[in-house]
């Protein structure tokens, strides 16, 4: 019997680029899911409607379902791969569809 292993799956019309730091934060993400035995969800790149001066629009930020993760979970992913969480902002939010979170490179 073969298992199936977690993939990651984008919500139809998720569009755009992202830049290298939100490229390799993506992919520490992903790791950290599988890891865990979960399929990561991408909800949004730079398509979509974000507020003027967004992140997104730079590619410098995309949404993830939550799926019981925290700050700190996705700050370990981070660390993890090499990155500095400090780089990035890490918001939590919940839609009438599901729990997100909202991940941009913003250095300080």
């Amino acid at each position: 019997m073969i298992s199936e292993q977690p993939t990651t799956w984008y919500k139809e019309g998720v569009l755009g680029h992202l830049c290298p730091q939100a490229r390799r934060a993506k992919r520490a993400v992903q790791i950290y899911y599988y890891n865990n035995d979960l399929d990561f969800y991408l909800t949004s790149k730079e398509e979509a409607n974000h507020a003027p001066g967004s992140c997104h629009y730079e590619g410098a930020a995309f949404d993830f379902k939550r799926q019981g993760m925290s700050k700190m979970n996705i700050r370990t992913a981070l660390i993890n791969g090499g990155l500095n969480p400090n780089d990035y902002d890490i918001i939590v939010y919940s839609i009438e569809d599901g729990n997100f979170i909202h991940m941009e490179f913003d250095p300080k």
